[in-house]
C-alpha cells in the first residue's frame, strides 16, 4: 500500500554511561585563570631561555613528592641560548602527555610538536618549561605567545635589557659657616582646605601669614637634603608679625645662614596649595608680598595648575635684588598657556624657588601675606555636555555621519542664546577664536537638556578628531567652565576597497599585539599616555618612562625605544600604507622614525623627525608601504632615539595608527551569519564576501584565539568564491575572523562574537551533581571556604540540570586522581603565574568526567573582600571549568565580549566577578539543559456530523487535522490516547466496517500535505483504548511498548480516516467524536 512518508522522529536524548572498571583510556585536563604575564617576569622566573627546533618528543611516568604524573620531554636542537648556556641539543620537560592508555593534559600549558621552531623559557634540572607562557612559537621571523608577538631581534634585545639608570643624586656643597643657631620647623602633613569666609564681596580661599602652625595645609617639596630643604617660616625678614616664608627655612635660619645651594644641579623648593574650587567665580587672583636677593641662576616662581602636575605662571630672579617689600598680583583669569581658570575645579597654586649650584651665596627670596580669593556670581547657569558622539565611528567613503551633542543646564538660572560649536576635525583643541564647522544656538532653563544633531559627509578618507564646545568665547559666566568642551573623539573613514589591518588608538589594553622594546627596562618605552604638549590631552604613545600619569616626565637620556607590529601579509596587495598622528618635543640629539621590514630584522624606509624641534599639536603622517608589497611577513615600527644629554624634553607622541592595504583580488568579508555563536559546539556560520576563490585549495578561515597567539583554523563545510560555511573552532574567542585564499591573499578583519566555549567533556547523567571538598589552608584570609561555596551556589542557581554539593573538608594539597573532587591552596608549580589550576579527569574518547580538582596558587595573595585576589571570583571562574566551559580572551571594545564574562581568561588583582554573565548562563544551560516537559494537541476533538451515508468514508483535512507539539526542551517519548464516542451509544469501533460497526484508522506523520484515503491501511487501525506507537511512528493495534520520540520543539500531524457502518440498524442522526490526548510514559 502506498503511504506518505512518515515523520522521521530522531532520538535526541543523548546519554552515554560507562562502567569505570571498563575504561579503555583516561584523560586529565587542567584549566587556569591567567593574569597578565610580562616578558620581564617570565625571564626572571627562568634559568635558561633557548631558541631552537623541536626534533622529537617522548612521554613517561614520573613519581615525585607530588604524586604520579605524566611528563613529556622535547628534544630541541639549539639555535641560540638567549639565557644560560648548554649544548647543541637539550631536553626540556613539559607537563602532561600520553603513556599507554592514559592521557594527562594540563591547560593552560605549553605544548610542542616535532618540527616547530620555538623559544622556550625553563628552570630546574632537568629544564622544565615555565608555565603556559614559557613557549613562544616562531613563525615568519616573529615569536608569538602569551607575552605577545615580537620579531626575534626584539626578543633578544628585551632579554638583554639592562637595569634602568638611577638619577644623579644632588648633594649640598659646603656653605659659609653659620654665625648663629639653626632653627628647624618640622613639617606636618597637609590636609584639606578649611572653610572660606566672605569679605567685601570676595571669598577668601586661603590666607597665609606664616605666623601659625606649619605647613598649614601647604604641600612641601624639596629635592635636596635629608630632611629635605623646603619652605618654612623664618624671622629674619618679615612684613608683618614675626615671620615670613623662606625656601630654606626647614633647615636653616636666614639670620645666620644663606639660602641653601646644591653641590650640583638645581635645588627646587616648593610650597603648593590646592586643590581649590573656582567654579562660579567671575574673577580670581593670588596676591602676595615679596622681597629677594637672587643669584644669577636663581628664580622665584609663582604658578598655577589645573591638575597639580603641570604649572604655568611667571618668575623673578636671575641676579636681581628687591630690598623692600612689593606686592604681586597673579591674575587667575589670565594664566600663561592655561588662560582663564575661573569656572574650574581642582586648581593649584605654588611658589617655587630654584637655587642653582655655583654662583653667589645669597639669602634668596622671602614672601609674606599670601591671599588666594575669588569673586563669586550668585546663581549662575551651568551648561554641560553630557554626551558627544559621531556615528558610525568607522565607515567607508561617501557615508553620511551624524554628530550628536547633548547639552544640559545644570545651573539655577536660564542660559539664553548660547552658541554650541561642532568641529569635524582638528589637530589641536579649538580656541576661543576658532569657529566650528557647524553652530547651534540654545536657550535652556535650569535642568533642561537638548540633543543637537547634524548630518555631514566627510570629504575624503582618513582619521578625524572631532570636538564640541559650548560658549567658546566665554561670553557667558557659568558655574563650571571645565565641562564646556568635549573631545577629541576619533572616527575613521576607510578608502573604498581598502582593508584595515590594524587600528591603534592607545585606549584599550597594551601592548595590544605590538612588540615594545627599549634599551633600558621601563626607560624609553612606548606606552599609552594622557599628556600632550599645549593645553590638550589625548591618548598617545610616548617614548619615555612607562607612566600613565598626566605628566610622563622627560625622555631618558641615552635611551631608545621601539614599537613594532607584525607580521602581516601583503600578498596580493597592490598598495599599502600606515597613517598616524604625530606630536613631539625633541632635543637636539633626539629622533623619532618610522620604518618597514619584510623579515622583522632589517628595517628601512619611512621617514623621521630629528631633534631641536617642537610640534605641540597633532600632524598627520602617511607612510607608504609599497616597498613591502608581496611580503607574507611585513612589519612596521616606530622608534625614538635620545641623545646622551638630558635636555628636559618630553619626546615624541603618536596616536590613531592605521595600517591598511588594497588589492582588487584580495578576499573581502562582507558578513558572517549568524554574527555570534558558541565555540566547541559544532556551531556553523556562513561567511559572505568576494575573492575567496572558486575552490578552496590551501585557503582557510581563521578565528581569534587570544592576543599573541596564532589564529585558529576552522573546519570547512563548503567553499565558493562568494560564500564559505565553516564550524566555529574549539577554543575560539570573540575577535577578528579572516579568510585566506589559495593564493595567500588575506581578507579584512571581521568581528565575530563567541558567546561561550565548550570543552567537549561532561559529567554523566541527565541531571548530575558534583560533590566537592575544601581544604581552607591559605593563611591570607578567613572565610575562603564560604567564598568557594558561594561561587558553587551561583552556578547551581543558573537554571541548568547541574548542581554542586559541598561534601565537607579535605586535607589534600595537590591534585590527585582519587575519586574525590577537591579544592585547596597549593604552589601550582606547573604554572607559577596562574591564579588557579583546574584539573579534570575524563574518559577518552567519550569525554565522561570522573573527577575535577581545583588548586588555588598560594604564592599569590588572597582575600574575601576584594583587597587582593578574590577567592569567590576566581572560584566562580574555575568551577566553570569543572562544568567544561572554556576560557575566552576577546576584547572587541564593547565592554562585554569577552571582558565582562566570568569565563574571560584574564583579569586583574582584586577584580570582583561574583555574578554570572548571561552568556555564562547560556553555556551551562547548553551543556546541562534542564528538563522541561510539555506536549500539546490541537484541536482536542474531531466531530463528524450526523446523517452521513451508510458506509461513507470521512477524512480529516488540513483544517481538522491534529497537531502534536513537543513544547519541552528535551526529546520526549510519548503515547497518544484516542477515544471515540457515538452520540446515540449504538455503534462500536472495530477492525473493519460491519453492521453498526465503524472503522477508525490514523497516520502520525510530519508531512503537512493531506493524506488520501488509500494511504490508510489495516495496520493503521485504532481501537478506543490507549495505543502505543511502532518504530515507524504509526499507530498499531499490536504496537511496541516504547512509544514515539519527538525532538524538542518539533511538531507532527495526526490524520484520521473514519469508515461508517454498513449496514446500520437505524436511520437516525449519529455524531461520532474522536478525542485525542497524550501522555509521556
Amino acid at each position: 500500500m502506498a503511504h506518505r512518508t512518515p515523520l522521521a522522529l530522531r532520538d535526541c536524548v543523548w546519554c552515554a554511561l560507562a562502567a569505570l572498571g571498563l575504561l579503555a583510556l583516561a584523560a586529565v585536563a587542567a584549566e587556569a585563570r591567567e593574569l597578565a604575564t610580562s616578558l620581564s617576569r617570565l625571564a626572571a622566573q627562568s634559568e635558561s631561555v633557548v631558541h631552537g627546533w623541536v626534533l622529537s618528543t617522548r612521554s613517561a611516568w614520573v613519581h615525585d613528592d607530588r604524586g604520579r604524573h605524566i611528563r613529556t620531554y622535547a628534544r630541541v636542537r639549539t639555535i641560540a641560548w638567549l639565557k644560560g648556556a648548554g649544548g647543541a641539543e637539550v631536553e626540556v620537560e613539559f607537563p602532561g602527555g600520553v603513556v599507554g592508555n592514559i592521557r594527562e593534559t594540563v591547560i593552560p600549558s605549553a605544548r610542542v610538536s616535532p618540527g616547530e621552531e620555538v623559544v622556550l623559557f625553563a628552570r630546574g634540572t632537568p629544564p622544565r618549561v615555565v608555565g603556559h607562557a614559557g613557549k613562544l612559537l616562531v613563525e615568519r621571523g616573529a615569536a608569538s605567545g602569551v607575552v605577545g608577538t615580537m620579531p626575534l631581534g626584539d626578543l633578544v634585545t628585551r632579554l638583554n635589557a639592562r637595569t634602568a639608570k638611577q638619577p644623579l643624586p644632588l648633594s649640598p656643597s659646603s656653605a659659609p659657616a653659620p654665625t648663629g643657631g639653626t632653627r628647624l620647623t618640622p613639617p606636618r602633613a597637609a590636609t584639606a582646605a578649611g572653610p572660606v569666609t566672605t569679605l567685601g564681596g570676595w571669598t577668601t580661599i586661603k590666607s597665609e601669614d606664616f605666623e601659625g602652625a606649619w605647613p598649614n595645609n601647604w604641600t612641601l617639596y624639596g629635592n635636596v637634603g635629608n630632611p629635605a630643604v623646603v619652605w618654612a617660616p623664618d624671622s629674619w625678614q618679615k612684613r608683618n608679625g614675626t615671620y615670613s616664608g623662606w625656601p630654606s627655612g626647614s633647615v636653616a635660619d636666614a639670620a645666620s645662614s644663606y639660602m641653601y645651594k646644591p653641590g650640583s644641579g638645581t635645588l627646587i623648593s616648593r610650597m603648593t596649595y590646592g586643590p581649590f574650587d573656582l567654579r562660579g567665580a567671575r574673577d580670581a587672583r593670588v596676591t602676595f608680598w615679596m622681597t629677594y636677593d637672587l643669584a644669577a641662576n636663581d628664580k622665584l616662581r609663582w604658578e598655577a595648575s589645573k591638575d597639580g602636575t603641570t604649572f604655568y605662571g611667571a618668575f623673578q630672579g636671575q641676579g636681581n635684588t628687591l630690598p623692600t617689600w612689593n606686592q604681586v598680583t597673579f591674575d587667575l583669569k589670565a594664566v600663561p598657556t592655561l588662560g582663564n581658570l575661573c569656572g574650574h575645579n581642582g586648581i593649584y597654586f605654588r611658589l617655587q624657588c630654584d637655587s642653582a649650584a655655583g654662583g653667589s651665596w645669597v639669602r634668596g627670596p622671602f614672601v609674606d601675606d599670601i591671599l588666594i580669593e575669588k569673586d563669586v556670581v550668585d546663581n549662575p547657569p551651568d551648561l554641560v555636555i553630557d554626551a558627544f558622539s559621531v556615528t558610525p565611528v568607522s565607515t567607508s567613503e561617501g557615508t553620511q555621519l551624524t554628530a550628536s551633542v547633548t547639552v544640559r543646564n545644570a545651573g539655577t538660572t536660564t542660559a539664553s542664546g548660547v552658541k554650541v560649536d561642532f568641529y569635524k576635525h582638528r589637530t589641536s583643541a579649538p580656541g576661543s577664536a576658532d569657529a566650528g564647522d557647524h553652530e547651534w544656538t540654545v536657550t535652556l532653563a535650569p535642568s533642561e537638556s537638548t540633543v543637537l544633531t547634524w548630518n555631514f559627509t566627510p570629504a575624503t578618507w582618513g582619521t578625524y578628531h572631532a570636538y564640541a564646545v559650548i560658549d567658546r568665547t566665554n561670553a557667558l559666566i557659568e558655574y563650571d567652565e571645565s565641562n564646556n568642551k568635549r573631545g577629541p573623539i576619533s572616527y575613521r573613514v576607510t578608502q573604498t576597497g581598502w582593508q584595515v589591518l590594524k587600528v591603534e588608538d592607545f585606549e584599550g589594553s597594551w601592548p595590544n599585539d605590538w612588540s615594545v622594546t627599549s634599551q633600558y627596562i621601563n626607560r624609553g618605552t612606548w606606552a599609552p599616555q594622557t599628556w600632550l604638549a599645549s593645553d590638550t590631552k589625548a591618548g598617545g604613545g610616548q617614548a619615555s618612562l612607562v607612566d600613565p600619569a598626566s605628566d610622563p616626565g622627560t625622555i631618558q637620556p641615552g635611551s631608545w625605544g621601539r614599537m613594532t607590529y607584525g607580521p602581516f601579509s601583503l600578498v596580493g596587495a597592490t598598495q599599502a600604507r600606515m597613517t598616524f598622528f604625530l606630536s613631539y618635543q625633541l632635543g637636539t640629539n633626539n629622533t623619532v622614525r618610522w620604518e618597514g621590514s619584510t623579515d622583522g630584522t632589517i628595517f628601512s624606509g619611512g621617514g623621521s623627525q630629528t631633534g631641536g624641534s617642537n610640534l605641540p599639536g597633532w600632524t598627520p603622517v602617511t607612510f607608504d608601504l609599497s616597498a613591502l608589497l608581496g611580503s607574507p611577513s611585513a612589519y612596521v615600527r616606530i622608534s625614538c632615539e635620545a641623545g646622551a644629554t638630558d635636555e628636559g624634553v618630553k619626546g615624541p607622541f603618536v596616536d590613531d595608527i592605521v595600517i591598511e592595504r588594497y588589492g582588487s583580488n584580495l578576499p573581502w568579508i562582507s558578513s558572517i551569519t549568524p554574527g555570534s555563536a558558541s565555540a566547541g559546539t559544532n556551531s556553523q556560520v556562513t561567511i559572505a564576501g568576494t575573492g575567496f576563490g572558486a575552490t578552496r585549495g590551501s585557503g582557510n578561515v581563521k578565528f581569534f584565539l587570544a592576543p599573541g597567539y596564532p589564529k585558529l583554523d576552522a573546519a570547512i563545510v563548503s567553499w565558493s568564491d562568494t560564500s564559505i560555511t565553516c564550524t566555529v573552532p574549539e577554543d575560539a574567542s570573540s575577535g577578528p575572523v579572516t579568510v585566506v585564499n589559495n593564493a595567500g591573499g588575506e581578507s579584512n578583519n571581521y568581528t565575530f562574537v563567541v558567546t561561550f566555549g565548550y570543552g567537549n567533556k561532561k559529567w554523566p547523567g541527565s541531571s548530575p551533581t558534583m560533590s566537592y571538598r575544601i581544604n581552607e589552608n591559605t593563611s591570607d584570609c578567613t572565610g575562603e571556604g564560604a567564598a568557594v561555596q558561594a561561587a558553587a551556589a551561583t552556578w547551581s542557581a543558573a537554571g541548568a540540570a547541574f548542581a554542586f554539593a559541598y561534601a565537607g573538608t579535605t586535607s589534600a594539597t595537590n591534585s590527585s586522581q582519587n575519586g574525590v573532587n577537591e579544592i585547596f591552596w597549593d604552589s601550582t608549580p606547573e604554572d607559577p603565574n596562574a591564579s588557579a589550576l583546574n584539573t579534570t579527569w575524563a574518559t577518552v574518547p567519550d569525554g565522561v568526567i570522573i573527577e575535577s580538582d581545583i588548586a588555588f596558587n598560594d604564592e599569590k595573595t588572597w582575600s574575601t573582600d576584594g583587597s587582593a585576589s578574590d577567592v569567590q571570583s576566581i572560584a566562580l571562574h574555575e568551577l566553570g571549568h569543572s562544568l567544561q566551559l572554556s576560557d575566552l580572551y576577546g576584547d572587541i571594545g564593547d565592554g562585554v565580549n569577552d571582558k565582562a564574562k566570568v569565563m574571560c581568561g584574564v583579569g586583574t588583582t582584586g577584580q570582583l566577578k561574583r555574578s554570572l554573565h548571561q552568556t555564562d548562563i547560556d553555556g551551562i544551560r547548553w551543556i546541562y539543559p534542564s528538563t522541561t516537559l510539555g506536549i500539546t494537541v490541537d484541536p482536542l476533538t474531531w466531530n463528524i456530523a450526523g446523517l452521513q451515508p451508510q458506509g461513507a468514508t470521512c477524512l480529516t483535512t488540513a483544517g481538522t487535522r491534529f497537531t502534536v507539539t513537543n513544547t519541552g526542551n528535551v526529546a520526549e517519548t510519548l503515547r497518544l490516547r484516542v477515544s471515540t464516542q457515538d452520540s446515540l451509544g449504538k455503534w462500536l469501533a472495530g477492525g473493519s466496517v460491519g453492521a453498526d460497526q465503524y472503522w477508525l484508522r490514523a497516520l502520525f506523520v510530519g508531512d503537512a500535505d493531506t493524506p488520501v484515503g488509500s494511504d490508510f491501511g489495516a495496520e493503521d487501525t485504532l481501537t478506543t483504548s490507549a495505543q502505543p506507537a511502532t518504530a515507524n511512528t504509526r499507530f498499531n493495534r499490536a504496537g511496541a511498548s516504547y512509544g514515539v520520540s519527538m525532538p524538542a520543539s518539533s511538531a507532527a500531524y495526526l490524520w484520521f480516516r473514519l469508515d461508517l457502518p454498513n449496514p446500520a440498524s437505524d436511520g437516525q442522526s449519529h455524531q461520532i467524536t474522536v478525542e485525542v490526548s497524550c501522555e509521556t510514559p
